[in-house]
């Protein structure tokens, strides 16, 4: 898709979930990969072991059986403005799936917006990840900052390593302060613009500015490519520091798990 340069308000609502359809379209991609899109539903696998690499999204009033019986193994469901009925998360956890980050704020800023001195912190460090050891510190960070269990971590890891840690169709990114590491994030081109996941500091560097380096560093790159507008799915960590930074809700992102 070509780079969005309409930066109205609906037009950055739906930026913000094609950005995660294309990301899921890339997670496909992978070797041994699936993507499936119908009218009903965008769905993907890839066997990978945590549920961001199995899920389905923009679903259009398909019954909820019928795409829970097409997993083996856990997966998230997500929903946003583009899927139906308006009741879908309430039927999701009648029907036992669990609230995964239920109302998350979608949200967008102009990258011509940003505030480039006001968001860069004094002593912290972005850098890529792009090597197994980088990676393998990557899943430390993500576990360590997200609270998440080693099996979500090294399925990122996992995906890389698929590729040869070769042409990764997104980017890693570490932050550290004095070297040591402290933080981490994610980012992907996509829709039309540059989309921020994953963005976590560990307990003991928080409020030092690690999420803004992380938020900041991949949007000036972005920016220096050409893209006009970055979008994430704020955390409630974040959803004070991202107006600081800029950033304005257009939507909400409801994630549940399923499989489990």
């Amino acid at each position: 898709m070509s780079i969005l340069t309409d930066l109205t308000p609906a037009a950055l609502t739906s930026a913000i979930e094609e950005n995660l359809f294309a990301f899921f379209r890339a997670i496909a991609g992978l070797p041994g990969g699936e993507f499936v899109e119908t009218d009903e539903l965008l769905l993907h696998r890839t066997g990978l072991s945590s549920p961001m690499f199995n899920g389905v999204s923009r679903t259009r009033g398909v019954p909820i059986e019928k795409v829970t019986g097409r997993f083996s193994q856990p997966f998230f469901w997500w929903t946003g403005p583009q899927s139906s009925p308006g009741d879908l998360d309430e039927r999701l956890e009648a029907a036992g799936l669990l609230d995964a980050g239920r109302d998350s704020p979608g949200m967008a800023i102009a990258l011509a917006d940003i505030d480039e001195e006001r968001a860069r912190p004094q002593g912290v460090a972005v850098e890529p990840a792009q090597d197994e050891p980088g990676l393998q510190l990557w899943g430390r960070m993500f576990c360590g900052a997200h609270g998440a269990p080693p099996a979500a971590a090294q399925a990122w890891v996992d995906a890389a390593r698929r590729l040869g840690f070769r042409d990764l169709p997104w980017d890693y990114w570490l932050a550290r302060i004095d070297g040591d590491p402290v933080g981490l994030g994610l980012s992907f081109l996509g829709g039309g613009v540059v989309g921020l996941y994953g963005i976590g500091t560990l307990p003991a560097a928080r409020r030092r500015g690690v999420g803004s380096a992380l938020t900041l560093v991949p949007m000036l790159e972005a920016r220096e490519k050409g893209y006009a507008a970055a979008i994430l799915h704020s955390t409630p960590e974040g959803e004070l520091l991202y107006p600081r930074l800029g950033f304005h809700e257009y939507c909400q992102i409801s994630r549940f798990l399923g499989g489990v």
